[in-house]
């Protein structure tokens, strides 16, 4: 059968038009690209082609496209796309010439590239697509390889114009693909070591956000980081792996000094890596300008780990400006340094359901508080799963709420440390949350218990902060909500 050629493209784009929502374009097949390219050819002059934001582009191992795509939808076809994903490119076969390039500059609206399991020949064929994109500000890389090994450069002294837009650079999690495109002889996975050499000429670059799974050991990690003098944030996240086998070791295991940035984040990090990292960088030297400070681990922080941190919160001193503190069971680092703190978020994961305990937490945490410039103050504690009814509800109160611990919490609320704390309201003042971590509760505490056991925690909560309430600084929550409905 056959099918007139117009009316094809028409009915195939008409079928197949993103909605206006998602305001994504998604090239996988050769087809899609001759329709595509037909359709905001013929719809140039209308706003067909302003609804797209996004383009994801899948090369055809079997039939490749990707190195003809610019040419055949150029970049002022799409003049609000701000975010570009490239998926499965492989260039280790081919050269590509200048004309690609050139077709690729002119997607100039360009701001987010993401590059994921794709490989080339070089190092250099990598950069070109980077440095193609003119308003690049966002750069995200995961499952990179090479058929030859990355060759280190020297760092440029300046950042010369067109790699002055690039911010940030993302290397997602890797997985089982480079094992893959080792055996089938395309090439030679990069650990991340390899591709931040690859961006070292990026000096520009002010975020980093890294998986430590690319990285054998801290030395090769900071080593990396002094590519970037200008950087402003760095996050991390995973594990060290010294035996992934992804790229080349890095033998050079001597201490590299290093400075921390503005603001550090490790993100659901394994303890052992966190304090082989803190080890290294509890020093005046690498605290020196660290002002954000965001630990979020997903166990129970170890008595090291916690002096560890703690030290590192002594020589922040008072540039510390904000904390963010998650990790199960009832320990927070102390803050008695950080007389200039303004923001303070605590989630601390798994506590037993005792008021004592709870209360011990609180006091605990606004005890250490030394900083008259509090702005805002979160503290969420989610409870373990109850226990047996009748025991949970009894043992809960125990040595909780008599008069003189009540009388001792509210001295604590009345010093003058807190005479500023802001009112409520948006993100300021002091927000604390008490809830379950899971979100169905035994059995044994069904319907009507279940609210009896928090609005009892409630009551005496309510009596705790009474001096903060009635100033208006405290905003109290609980879930379940006692006074909700069921």
């Amino acid at each position: 059968m056959h099918v007139c050629c117009a009316w094809y493209h028409t009915a195939s784009h008409v079928l197949g038009m993103p909605s206006p929502v998602s305001g994504a374009l998604s090239l996988r097949t050769q087809a899609d690209l001759r329709s595509y390219a037909h359709r905001l050819l013929s719809a140039r002059k209308s706003d067909y082609s302003k609804r797209f934001k996004k383009m994801d582009v899948y090369d055809n191992p079997r039939k490749p496209f990707v190195h003809v795509w610019p040419i055949h939808i150029p970049g002022g076809f799409l003049p609000r796309m701000t975010r570009l994903r490239l998926h499965g490119i492989d260039w280790t076969n081919t050269n590509r010439n200048g004309v690609f390039y050139k077709y690729l500059s002119s997607y100039s609206s360009v701001l987010y590239l993401s590059m994921d399991r794709c490989s080339f020949r070089t190092g250099r064929e990598f950069r070109r697509i980077i440095d193609a994109l003119p308003s690049l500000a966002d750069l995200s890389l995961s499952n990179i390889t090479l058929q030859y090994p990355p060759i280190p450069e020297p760092v440029p002294s300046l950042v010369t114009a067109r790699y002055k837009k690039l911010k940030a650079i993302t290397a997602d999690e890797p997985d089982s693909l480079p094992s893959s495109i080792h055996d089938s002889g395309h090439g030679e996975a990069v650990s991340m070591a390899g591709a931040l050499d690859m961006c070292a000429v990026y000096s520009s670059i002010s975020e980093l956000h890294l998986d430590l799974s690319y990285f054998p050991s801290v030395p090769s990690l900071l080593k990396r980081l002094l590519h970037f003098p200008q950087l402003h944030d760095l996050q991390m996240n995973g594990a060290f792996q010294p035996d992934q086998g992804i790229g080349h070791a890095d033998t050079d295991a001597s201490h590299v000094e290093y400075t921390l940035p503005r603001g550090l984040l490790l993100l659901r990090i394994g303890e052992s890596s966190a304090l082989q990292l803190l080890r290294l960088l509890s020093t005046s030297h690498a605290c020196s300008i660290l002002e954000n400070l965001h630990l979020h681990l997903e166990s129970r922080p170890s008595a090291e780990f916690v002096l560890c941190v703690t030290d590192i919160l002594r020589l922040c001193g008072p540039r510390l400006k904000l904390f963010d503190w998650e990790a199960n069971g009832e320990v927070v680092p102390q803050l008695k340094a950080n007389m200039s703190l303004k923001r303070l978020y605590v989630m601390l994961n798994h506590v037993t359901q005792r008021l004592w305990k709870i209360q011990r937490i609180l006091n605990t945490v606004l005890s250490d508080i030394t900083s008259t410039r509090l702005e805002e103050v979160w503290i969420d504690i989610c409870l373990d799963s109850l226990e047996q009814a009748q025991t949970a509800i009894t043992e809960t109160f125990e040595r909780a709420n008599t008069p003189d611990s009540t009388f001792a919490f509210h001295s604590i609320l009345s010093r003058s440390i807190f005479a500023s704390l802001p009112y409520v309201g948006g993100h300021q003042g002091v927000h604390i949350k008490v809830s379950f971590t899971t979100d169905e509760l035994p059995w044994s505490i069904p319907g009507r218990k279940r609210k009896l056991f928090m609005l009892a925690i409630k009551f005496h909560m309510l009596a705790l902060f009474a001096p903060w309430l009635d100033r208006g600084v405290l905003e109290l929550r609980f879930w379940p909500d006692p006074d909700g409905e069921e």
